[in-house]
């Protein structure tokens, strides 16, 4: 037989597996839907107890008098959040050791004295 041939009945074989295998999975799935169908939880609380049981979102609305205390607590937060971060820093310290000791090992004309 071809090599050509043979990779040809190998992918086919094997593609033809796969969505064989993937179409009983979808069957099973299938199946399953309509031996347990999906049921809605009954709600234990009406509508009307809802809106008495949930505490009102309260909205504050303060006229903000001046934009640079805004700008100072957008400020300020940013510079919080900025250090809350250590991402990158380790950019800046450098190679560390396991650098030097991999270039070590890797040259081939480096000899260990004794």
């Amino acid at each position: 037989m071809n090599i050509y041939l043979q990779g040809l009945f190998i992918s086919l074989v094997g593609m033809s597996a796969t969505f064989l295998a993937l179409g009983a999975f979808i069957f099973i799935m299938i199946g399953l839907q309509k031996l347990f169908p999906w049921k809605p939880e009954p709600s234990a609380v009406s509508a009307d107890q809802e809106e008495d049981a949930a505490p009102a979102m309260l909205s504050v609305s303060t006229p903000i008098s001046d934009d640079k205390e805004v700008v100072a607590a957008i400020a300020i937060a940013l510079e919080y959040f900025r250090s809350q971060s250590n991402l990158g820093s380790s950019l800046n310290d450098g190679r560390g050791n396991w650098w030097v000791s991999r270039r070590i090992n890797s040259n081939q004309s480096y000899t260990h004295k004794k």
